[in-house]
């Protein structure tokens, strides 16, 4: 058998990390290990001839068991860690008496209990059983040094009391260890995700720094325009020429503007809020006809041939709205980067249980270095054609907004003749 299939049966014991908490998974390694521990000792109490420990063990061990199941099997772990506790401290205090007090490992196993117990236990419990077990054993003691006739020695010779100290030594060194083994290990899957949170945070804060940044650089464009139009018509006089022409442009100026504060704002309520998807079947020619529509009256404006191949009966399993962002972000990022007389293609087909959906244009493209970056805050802003101001943020939109639906985005680019983006999503 090998060290896998060992793993993968040990997590079935303990439970796994997706199903219960670590403070429950621990819990689950103290009874299994305990319930070895009894295996192991019942029988040398019944070689040393201590049938009423022998008794005890055996309920001990019944009661670790159903401890274990109510955890492990009918989650009600507050109820199993109680018995528990209760347990552990009874055990203790009646295996002192019944096995030789001091002479024997009596002190072992308080000591042993003691750190199990706040273990599991919830911290405000800490100062009761701290509490507690000072004064099960400071008793023990006391009532062994005053009535020492309470205390039959149960070793008959000198081999059995150190087999009896040896094990419960081994038994207390094993679960110590299984103790601080998971304290460590708890420590560090802290420390590891902490520090883990706090290069990704870094991260992320440094990326919106240099977006916002770009975002606001180029807002500022169409408003400086606007800006100066109105001051100038205070001061000179335009043809009428000259105002269509100015219109025009701070037309473009303020289409580009609005699709930016679009882009940013999603992305900005995807990074607070998140999105959870409803994914529908439905025909995916009916759904983008507006969004489709919208996007021709901008490849008018600069005199592209927009093609649209979509079959009406192209089945695709997405959400309709996040859908519609992807492609129109697509869209409008192709139209801005493909010159005046250029082609866009929008294409759709099923194909293997799935949908396939192209957007080709024969642009400027990406270079090598921006191909490695397009998906990311990395990618530097570009104008378009026209001079359209533009970020990455609507092809991060696209890449997140797909990925969430379970879809595909790839990218194929030359540089100076064209790009294409696969989107690959269930039908």
């Amino acid at each position: 058998m090998g060290l896998d299939r060992l793993r993968i049966i040990w997590n079935k014991i303990i439970g796994s990390k997706e199903d219960f908490e670590l403070s429950s998974r621990f819990f689950h390694h103290i009874c299994v290990f305990g319930m070895v521990a009894l295996f192991i000792n019942i029988p040398l109490n019944i070689y040393i001839g201590l049938p009423l420990l022998t008794f005890v063990l055996i309920i001990v061990l019944i009661g670790l068991f159903f401890c274990y199941y109510l955890s492990r099997f009918r989650d009600r772990y507050e109820i199993a860690i109680l018995i528990f506790e209760m347990m552990s401290t009874a055990f203790a205090a009646i295996h002192f008496f019944f096995s030789s007090g001091i002479n024997g490992a009596g002190l072992l196993y308080f000591l042993l209990f003691f750190f199990l117990n706040i273990t599991v236990a919830p911290r405000r419990q800490y100062p009761f059983w701290l509490l507690l077990n000072l004064i099960l054993v400071a008793g023990a003691l006391v009532i062994e040094y005053n009535y020492p006739y309470l205390i039959e020695n149960q070793y008959e010779t000198k081999i059995e009391r150190f087999y009896d100290l040896f094990i419960a030594y081994f038994i207390t060194l094993v679960m110590l260890l299984l103790l601080v083994r998971e304290i460590w290990k708890s420590y560090f899957i802290e420390k590891n995700g902490y520090e883990k949170r706090t290069k990704e945070l870094a991260k992320l804060n440094e990326e919106k720094s240099k977006l916002f940044s770009i975002v606001a650089h180029d807002l500022r464009s169409p408003i400086l325009s606007i800006k100066g139009y109105l001051e100038s018509l205070n001061a000179i006089s335009f043809s009428e020429e000259e105002k269509n022409l100015i219109n025009k442009k701070l037309l473009e100026d303020t289409i580009s503007a609005n699709e930016m504060m679009d882009n940013l704002l999603t992305w900005v309520k995807n990074q607070l809020d998140g999105v959870e998807p409803n994914l529908l079947r439905f025909k995916l020619a009916d759904n983008l006809k507006i969004t489709i529509d919208l996007c021709r009256n901008s490849a008018l404006n600069k005199n592209i041939n927009l093609t649209v191949n979509i079959d009406e009966d192209v089945d695709i399993v997405a959400d309709r709205e996040m859908i519609k962002v992807v492609v129109r972000n697509l869209l409008v990022n192709a139209i801005k980067f493909t010159g005046e007389g250029g082609n866009v293609l929008l294409k759709a087909e099923n194909k293997d249980g799935n949908c396939l959906i192209h957007i080709t244009d024969n642009g400027i493209g990406f270079s090598n270095s921006d191909k490695k970056a397009v998906f990311s805050h990395r990618l530097k802003s570009k104008t378009g054609t026209r001079n359209e101001k533009g970020t990455a943020l609507g092809l991060i939109i696209c890449r997140d907004y797909t990925l969430i639906q379970k879809g595909k985005i790839a990218m194929q680019s030359k540089e100076g003749m064209g790009t294409t983006f696969t989107l690959t999503f269930p039908a």
